[in-house]
């Protein structure tokens, strides 16, 4: 049975979700069915509906108890003539429904659209005890610019990977992964759109009309994460290189609520590399400590954790293992990058501003009984341009001045 549906709502689809379990399977069949013989409510434009329906069986069995209004799992063991009858009678409208990059969207799973203009896709029919009305709120993330969710009201039931996700977004900061709405099981990926040349200044646009951001999210990070291959520590999930300092390369990772850190991931195999990292942790949760006591945290690159691949800082000589870093703020530019940038116009302001910033970090370091030891103008990072911010990279060999003021 061939049908006529209502296109993608706006060109440009970044993500969708992929009903994954029979429930949601069912859910779809329902809203695409009534899209079809009711009056339009708009959120057809973020539905995906074959053309022709096709038979599945857990779907054709769901249908056939809600229809007969007796539980579905009391009916019997497939039988041939029971396949045939339901292969006939019961097939299902099956797609995908994807959230465009028009966002946000709101999404309940009840009621119709004329309950509130906020819903862009409705993801059941009413009575879904599980399923609320305006359940869940996708949008992008300014930050990182990723896409994320959050749930609309504390009572609904809304996981990511098995995770429970609060009223605070939850970003997906991976190409693919399951989520649940209620009893609904999805999958949520990206598009091949999301990985195109388009894609950025499409997201910034939506970024500039309908979230009030002027400037992308940073470069340092993917526009959209890796299909598959991404690599977690802890929370973290790493994402784009950013280069490499203290023996040690450096990238840019995020976590789930949308936080941002640079990790710098370093290798402990012998003695003399154990105490080589035992100490550069030392001196950075010192400096940190320091920072954060006399109020010029901005000026440092701080040390927030450190990860250990056997989960702790105990290490035999012979053993090769992992140790991260987790480091904040990330930086954009180094004066490196920077500075050959900078137009004519722009050097003289912009250089005498970030220089002095610069210095100022020195002073503070100096002040204070401590020199950086590696100064130089790729370990000098600019948050900022206007107003200038700059941090102090790579603190790892910094050493404290002795009472008797000789280094």
């Amino acid at each position: 049975m061939a049908a006529e549906v209502a296109p993608f709502r706006g060109p440009l689809v970044a993500a969708i979700l992929r009903p994954s379990n029979t429930a949601a399977k069912v859910a779809f069949h329902l809203v695409a069915a009534a899209s079809l013989t009711q009056k339009s409510h708009g959120y057809e434009g973020f539905m995906h509906i074959n053309s022709e329906q096709q038979y599945d069986e857990e779907v054709a069995r769901a249908l056939l108890g809600r229809w007969h209004d007796h539980e579905s799992d009391s009916a019997t063991d497939p039988t041939s003539s029971t396949e045939a009858y339901l292969s006939s009678t019961m097939a299902a409208w099956t797609a995908i429904t994807p959230s465009t990059w028009a966002l946000p969207l709101a999404t309940r799973g009840s009621g119709t659209h004329e309950d509130g203009s906020e819903t862009d896709f409705i993801l059941t029919t009413p009575g879904e005890s599980t399923v609320r009305v305006k359940h869940a709120r996708f949008n992008f993330n300014p930050t990182t610019g990723f896409l994320c969710v959050n749930k609309r009201r504390r009572s609904s039931i809304l996981t990511v990977n098995s995770h429970v996700v609060d009223v605070s977004p939850f970003a997906f900061n991976h190409g693919r992964v399951n989520i649940s709405i209620g009893h609904l099981g999805y999958v949520f990926e990206y598009t091949d759109f999301a990985y195109d040349s388009a894609y950025p200044p499409a997201r910034l646009q939506y970024f500039r009309e309908h979230l009030r951001v002027e400037e992308p999210p940073p470069v340092y990070l993917e526009t959209t994460p890796l299909k598959e291959g991404n690599i977690t520590v802890g929370q973290w999930t790493i994402h784009s290189f950013l280069g490499a300092g203290g023996f040690g390369r450096v990238c840019a990772a995020t976590n789930a609520k949308s936080q941002v850190v640079a990790m710098k991931n370093l290798i402990r195999n012998l003695n003399q590399s154990v105490d080589n990292i035992e100490n550069e942790v030392k001196v950075l949760r010192e400096l940190t400590e320091l920072a954060e006591s006399s109020g010029h945290s901005g000026r440092l690159l701080l040390l927030r954790d450190v990860i250990y691949h056997f989960g702790n800082n105990a290490n035999q000589s012979t053993i090769l293992e992992n140790a991260w870093l987790v480091m904040e703020p990330v930086v954009q530019h180094t004066f490196t990058r920077l500075m050959p940038n900078l137009s004519d116009s722009a050097t003289r302001t912009t250089r005498t501003a970030l220089f002095r910033e610069a210095l100022l970090g020195v002073n503070f370091l100096h002040s204070h009984g401590w020199i950086h030891a590696d100064l130089k103008p790729e370990n000098i990072g600019v948050r900022r341009r206007d107003p200038p911010q700059v941090v102090l990279l790579d603190l790892g060999s910094a050493i404290k001045i002795p009472s008797s003021g000789m280094v």
